[in-house]
Order: C-alpha cells, then structure tokens, then sequence
C-alpha cells in the first residue's frame, strides 16, 4: 500500500524537518509475551486497514521472531529514539505506563544531587547518571505531529512519582486517548483529559482475531483447565498465589480433571519454568521462535475452562469463548472479571485452595451459562473494539 501525504501533512513536515518515518508505533513487542505480540499483530492489520503501513515502524526490543511474525516490519532502535521525528506517534496497547517501585529512587536522587552540589567533581559524575535514567523515562513529546494511545493501560503509578508526572504531561499532549480499563480512565478523568474515552483491549478487533483464532465446539462439562501463571516479583501478594494454585493443580488432577499449566512467556518466566522442571509438570507455553500465532491459538482453544493471573489470558479465553476464573494478583484482573461480567469468577487473596475449586465447581454445575455468557461478552468487546478503532480513522 502506498500513503499519499495530503499537502497539509508535507507543510507540517517540512516545518519539523524530514520525518524518519510517517507512523511510529510505541509497545511492548518483542519480549517473547504472547499478549504483546498480539497487541503488534493486531495493531499491524488495523493500520494496514487504515492505509498507514507503507512508512511505519515500531519503537520495541529488536527480537528477530518479529520478522517471522511480520516479514517486512521496521524497527526503530531504542537508542534513537532522541533522533527519530515522525508524523504519527501511536502508543500501541498494552500496560506501557506504570511504576512498581517502593520509592522514588528518581526523586530521591534528585535530592542527593542537591546535598553534593558543593562536591564539583561527585556531582557532575551523579549528575551524568541521574540526567540518563530520567531520560529512561522521559517521553519527547515535540518529535511527533500527532499523538495516540490505542487500548492503552496505565497503573500503577504513585501520584509522587516522577513517572506519574511525566505521564500526566504526555497524556496531556495527546490528540485521541483510547483506554484500556476503567483504572486507566480514571487517570486520564483526574488529569481533565477531554479526548480520553473508555474502550477495550486491541486484541479484541474482529478482523484479526478472527483470522488466527477458530473456537471449538464446546462440551457439555468441563475436562480439560488451562492454568495461566506468570512470575510476579512486584509484591508479596501477589506471589501468595504461586503454592496455592500448585495444590489446586494436584488436587485438579485428583479430582478427574485435565489441568495444564501455560506461560504466556516462555521461557521469560525463570520461577515457573524452574518449579516445572523441578516437578516434571508439563506444561505450554508460547515460543514465536519455533510456533505460529494460528498453532498456538489451536492449543488454547482445546481448553474447557481458563484461570488466569494475566490479563490477556482473560482476553483470549474470551475470544475463544469459554469461562475464565481470573487470579487477583492485581487490579486489572479483577477488572478484566468486571467487564466479563463474571465479577463472581475471581479467585482473590490470600487465595484459599478450597475457594479455586468452588469457583471451578460453580463453572462446571453451570458450564450452558457460563459458555452463553462469554459468547455474548465476545460480541460486545468486539462492538467496542470496532467503535475505537472507527474513532481513531474518524481524527486521522
């Protein structure tokens, strides 16, 4: 496809310099996570759909897998980002801004530059370090013409925090705003952002998912249970889950049932993979290396019941149309469940092993209605996906 520039686009361009591309797109891609590499693929085919693929590429970790996944992309090196203009800047999906640390070691830095000012030599040496890890997350707002952020995530962020300020300037400068989940709404409503509205995850666009994900037809009770883990290093509650959701497996198997662990990435989770090893429980995982999109969405769809602790494990139980018991490790799960409408399948803290299996045993005595259910929530976050994606050709 070739993108004719309009001669408003040429002046505008010419005013800034030469673009180096005329859409970049900002995301998490290239980190071997499933739900990322979807967020790309799907991104991919709505700005191909869109026109805007003819000098487009992507701000991400250089992976080789991505050309397998998209032979002609572009990448664009972290390490020039500082030099890179562009027309179109598209933050494309995902949790891209958050903070999990206990301090501001940030702010704090900036203080202790304050107290060794008087040291000339130490402080120009700090000085260096703190000017490129605030870079690290400084967001150049004045290389790109236009700004979006398509079913984005934000949080968490300590309102104290330098990363909380600087995303509150970036979001301010944005042209259109499609959030996520109603926590990322509520950061763009307290910020007084006009142009922020509330839609869905990417992933839920009709005109790609639909080519790579075939739901099979469903049982009568559920058998087999696919179990999305993922390491979670960011608190202690949120690792709570990690021997209580081993026993609900064993006691699963037990039980009759068919559970099967799944990592969404890879081999990047080094606690699962190891506590798997150790154990010698099999288990799936995504590997764009050696599988495709299609294979591994044919492995998912073979699962009569999903728990997950990953949001787009929510998502892709969904659009494979099947019930999904959401793991409260953090807000945006419970949220996921929320706009499920199946606020009572989730398994919260301390997560009682008993609780997993009632919420299990709930699905099974009603598994015609809880199929029904995430047939119908699919066509609503479809609707919604294809209402973002319309608004965002409507501001092009």
């Amino acid at each position: 496809m070739i993108l004719c520039q309009s001669k408003q686009t040429k002046q505008m361009g010419q005013a800034m310099g030469d673009y180096a591309y005329d859409t970049l797109v900002k995301g998490g891609y290239g980190l071997y996570n499933f739900g990322d590499d979807m967020l790309l693929l799907t991104l991919h085919a709505m700005l191909e759909s869109c026109s805007l693929t003819s000098d487009i590429a992507y701000l991400c970790k250089n992976s080789s897998y991505l050309k397998k996944l998209i032979p002609n992309i572009s990448i664009a090196s972290h390490t020039d980002r500082d030099f890179i203009k562009t027309n179109r800047l598209v933050y494309g999906g995902g949790t891209q801004f958050y903070d999990f640390s206990k301090a501001d070691t940030i702010t704090t830095c900036g203080r202790i530059l304050r107290i060794l000012a008087k040291n000339k030599f130490l402080y120009e040496q700090l000085r260096t370090v703190y000017r490129w890890t605030k870079n690290r997350i400084k967001f150049d707002v004045d290389q790109a013409n236009t700004i979006t952020a398509l079913g984005i995530g934000i949080g968490p962020l300590r309102s104290d925090s330098m990363h909380y300020n600087s995303t509150r300037k970036l979001f301010k400068k944005m042209d259109f705003v499609a959030t996520r989940d109603e926590i990322s709404q509520k950061f763009c409503d307290e910020w007084g952002l006009v142009n922020a509205e509330l839609f869905n995850d990417i992933c839920y666009w009709e005109p790609f998912y639909s080519s790579v994900i075939t739901p099979m037809k469903a049982k009568r009770h559920v058998e087999k249970i696919a179990i999305v883990v993922r390491d979670w290093p960011h608190n202690e509650r949120g690792m709570s889950y990690y021997d209580s959701i081993l026993r609900v497996f064993n006691l699963l198997l037990k039980r009759g049932y068919k559970p099967t662990f799944c990592l969404f990435k890879g081999d990047k989770e080094p606690y699962w993979v190891q506590k798997f090893k150790a154990a010698d429980i099999k288990y799936l995982t995504w590997n764009p290396d050696k599988q495709t999109v299609s294979f591994f969405c044919d492995q998912l769809a073979e699962f009569d019941l999903f728990i997950s602790a990953r949001f787009h494990g929510a998502v892709f139980a969904t659009l494979l149309e099947r019930p999904v018991i959401c793991i409260d490790i953090e807000p945006k799960l419970s949220l996921a469940s929320k706009s499920l409408g199946t606020s009572n399948l989730i398994w919260k803290y301390p997560f009682k092993d008993y609780e997993c299996l009632s919420l299990i045993d709930e699905v099974n005595e009603n598994y015609k209605t809880y199929l029904d259910n995430a047939v119908t929530v699919k066509v609503q976050q479809t609707k919604t996906a294809y209402k973002m994606v319309n608004t965002f050709k409507l501001k092009l």
